[in-house]
């Protein structure tokens, strides 16, 4: 049975996600009481697009084992209920492979409902835990710049860039608060950034418009 999990999962990781979800189910079917399989069918689901299913599954791997961090993290990546999220992932960050990214999560979460403090202790555990993730760098500075810290909140975005040149969120970010400093010519090249890695990107189009317009 172990070696059809890992048959999967490889599946997966190989970008086979399909063939990998029909290995798992096979599986699963000769052993249901399997939690953790069932939560590695449901991410693999979830990565094949079937979302509601893929909901059902971690729901179900987390009923029959509760506090299993994959189907904990899984539900709260899925659910549309913001309580049950941050109460799945506060779960999930108990595990340590699971930690960082449930804490990126939780804060983002956290931020949105208002408790700006609360995410950023979240957010500083993470950076503790992985000082290279950039996922926390990222929700670092956008709690900055929610704060009105926005010229720390522009370095921090630069140094984003400067580790991933192709980080899309980072350039748009920046651009927004550069345009919020006054800065619409440096704004102006973020926008256009945005627009050479993405050039289907409305909201970059957007700020691009409204960037030279202020430069005229």
């Amino acid at each position: 049975m172990e070696a059809q999990a890992a048959l999967a999962r490889a599946l997966g990781v190989s970008g086979k996600v399909s063939e990998g979800a029909s290995v798992c189910a096979a599986a699963l079917q000769s052993n249901p009481q399997l939690s953790a399989l069932r939560a590695e069918c449901a991410k693999l689901l979830a990565e094949s697009g079937q979302a509601t299913r893929a909901l059902e599954e971690f729901r179900a791997a987390y009923a029959a084992d509760p506090g299993l961090p994959a189907a904990a993290f899984g539900v709260g990546s899925l659910t549309r209920d913001t309580a049950e999220a941050m109460h799945m992932y506060r779960i999930a960050a108990e595990s340590l492979p699971l930690r960082v990214d449930a804490l990126n999560n939780l804060a983002r979460l956290t931020a949105l409902g208002g408790d700006l403090p609360g995410a950023f202790a979240q957010v500083e555990l993470a950076l503790q835990l992985a000082l290279d993730s950039l996922v926390a760098l990222y929700n670092r500075a956008q709690l900055l710049g929610a704060t009105g810290r926005t010229k720390e909140a522009i370095a921090e975005y630069r140094e984003l860039i400067r580790r991933k040149p192709s980080f899309v969120e980072a350039h748009l970010a920046l651009g927004n608060a550069l345009a919020d400093e006054g800065l619409f010519k440096e704004a102006v090249e973020e926008f256009r950034t945005v627009l050479r890695l993405q050039p289907a990107n409305r909201e970059g189009q957007e700020h691009l418009n409204m960037a030279l317009k202020m430069l005229q």
